[in-house]
């Protein structure tokens, strides 16, 4: 995947690193026995590196913190972080913990500042100290410890392990039972806390134990280094209150149809259309009717006869 072949390579680029230092090198990685193939992105790898580090030091100049490949930084983009801190703002009532997700709690801040003073952004990485203050709590997935003021106290919760592995997200679930002001189930979410997790598709299953997570449908999160590995947004509630609650809402209620008499999953109109053996909807072809399934497979009459 995308995120182990990053990891490949950046160890690969320090094993170079430490050569051009006259460090004891394994000559199993030396230039000579790379493939074409794997020489040319470790080189495309190195260069992003570079342009990395120098952006980074630009950041740091202007007082502000770039993302850092090696802890497994992969930022959102611009529209997947304004879409985060806009159902934020929409379903939170009193805190918000960003875990693990700097780019999220960046964008909440900058969209909504007359909250920012209500989320708190948990973190391994130090240099957010100098630019958050007080809103920064130093935190480590796999330490687990959490300050006592911060242990229910915080009615939104979301989060981005930063490793694809289940470890790594039940670590974080542990983390969000103790931060929630009332941890939602399967079988109850009143009153509870509202949990988000953004992760890859890869952990569907683990994310879907915990909390009564819901996949929002036809939409996923995008980073600005555009990672090959497919990721999924879930949501442990189903209010309509934010633009992303409100997706997940419309699959639940099976609201297929984006336009009055439009395709059920592109919403174009257009002569010819098909539809659905349940007549509840229809597509202007065979790729949007099999991409729409999945949300209309939960209320489609003619698949339960």
């Amino acid at each position: 995947g995308g995120i182990a072949w990053s990891r490949f390579l950046f160890s690969l680029a320090n094993t170079f690193r430490m050569a051009d230092e006259e460090t004891t090198v394994n000559p199993d990685l030396l230039v000579d026995n790379l493939s074409t193939n794997t020489l040319a992105a470790l080189q495309e790898f190195m260069r992003e590196q570079q342009a990395a580090l120098e952006k980074q030091a630009l950041h740091e100049a202007q007082g502000t913190v770039s993302e850092d490949f090696g802890l497994s930084q992969f930022w959102y983009d611009k529209e997947t972080s304004g879409a985060f801190a806009d159902e934020i703002k929409h379903v939170c009532k009193k805190a918000v913990a960003f875990l693990c997700t700097p780019s999220a709690f960046k964008a909440f801040r900058e969209r909504h500042p007359e909250a920012a003073a209500d989320a708190y952004l948990f973190e391994v990485d130090p240099r957010f100290s100098v630019e958050y203050g007080d809103r920064f709590v130093m935190f480590d997935l796999y330490d687990q410890r959490i300050p006592d003021w911060c242990k229910g106290f915080f009615d939104v919760i979301f989060m981005d392990p930063p490793f694809l592995t289940k470890e790594c997200y039940t670590k974080a679930v542990a983390a969000a039972k103790v931060l929630a002001t009332k941890v939602p189930t399967r079988f109850n979410e009143e009153g509870c806390a509202k949990i988000m997790t953004a992760t890859g598709r890869v952990l569907y299953e683990e994310v879907e134990s915990h909390f009564g997570m819901k996949e929002i449908p036809d939409w996923a999160p995008k980073h600005g280094c555009n990672l090959s590995n497919p990721f999924a947004c879930y949501l442990s509630y189903s209010t309509t209150d934010g633009v992303l609650s409100r997706r997940l809402h419309e699959g639940w209620k099976g609201e297929p149809e984006k336009k009055e008499g439009g395709c059920g999953h592109c919403g174009k109109q257009q002569s010819g259309m098909k539809q659905c053996p349940c007549h509840t909807v229809s597509y202007c072809g065979p790729e949007c009717q099999k991409a729409h399934w999945k949300t209309h497979k939960t209320v489609c009459s003619a698949k339960k006869k």
